[in-house]
């Protein structure tokens, strides 16, 4: 397991007192929880972005959202969203691409018409 999954998984199963905290006073006070969301903001420190620089990586976050459990008891996890810093959306699976190839975050100029060549 990775440094960063351990961190994940670690927070999962020790979350703040505080969260903890405003859960129980919730319940105590007839609330019920609707869902649970993991979200997760990723960065890669050493690059400092720029549009086509060599440097490309934005940060960007992921969120899970548990639902409830399977009928066989397993908790129902679900992929909720994710976006760059610029607000490029990204699907589960431009997740993966993205990982491996910052440079898809950003967008494609405009092709130049044969009036803007002019």
């Amino acid at each position: 397991m990775s440094e960063l999954s351990e961190l994940v998984s670690e927070a999962l199963d020790n979350p703040t007192q505080r969260a903890l905290k405003v859960i129980d006073q919730a319940e105590e006070l007839g609330w019920t929880v609707g869902k649970v969301s993991l979200c997760v903001r990723l960065s890669k420190p050493e690059d400092t972005p720029g549009p086509r620089t060599g440097a490309l990586a934005l940060p960007f976050y992921a969120t899970w959202t548990c639902d409830g459990r399977t009928p066989t008891g397993r908790l129902s996890w679900h992929f909720d969203g994710a976006a760059a810093k610029n607000l490029q959306s990204l699907s589960e699976d431009d997740i993966a691409v993205y990982l491996a190839h910052p440079e898809v975050i950003y967008p494609q100029p405009p092709e130049e018409t044969e009036e803007e060549e002019k």
